[in-house]
């Protein structure tokens, strides 16, 4: 089975600072991955202006949001809140659960240890939940 991305492009939040959306686009950037938030409805410190530049050139975005769950309620929840992020500027995007290992450790100091089937079940919970919102579930991880 080949592994094939189905977006590719640069990922960008609040730790790249201030991009040049125009520039990127220029330069041949079809799609931005942008971080929305992360946790518990925690908004990306740069994803309102970063949104907006992506909108009004017209670049097609991945949205994502960094997770912090360790319940398959609190992934629900962060599908939900992505969601309303995306709705600001999209009736229909990508919007993808990210989860890794700062996910993970994160659990751990909350006293979960996150297993295969557990961070599978959140998957589902987030991903099921941006498909019924109306928007593109997407797996983004490391």
């Amino acid at each position: 089975m080949e592994n094939k991305a189905l977006f590719e492009g640069p990922d960008i939040s609040v730790h790249q600072g201030v991009v040049d959306i125009k520039r990127m686009r220029n330069a041949g950037c079809k799609r931005i991955g942008i971080r929305a938030g992360y946790g518990k409805n925690n908004v990306d410190q740069r994803y309102v202006p970063n949104a907006q530049a992506c909108y009004n050139l017209g670049v097609d975005v991945l949205l994502y949001w960094f997770s912090y769950a360790y319940t398959v309620d609190m992934a629900a929840a962060e599908a939900g809140y992505a969601m309303a992020q995306a709705a600001k500027y999209w009736e229909r995007c990508p919007v993808a659960f990210d989860f890794e290992y700062d996910s993970v450790n994160y659990a751990r100091k909350n006293g979960v240890a996150i297993t295969r089937e557990s961070a599978t079940d959140m998957a589902i919970a987030f991903l099921e939940k941006v498909r019924d919102g109306g928007y593109i579930p997407v797996i983004y991880t490391n």
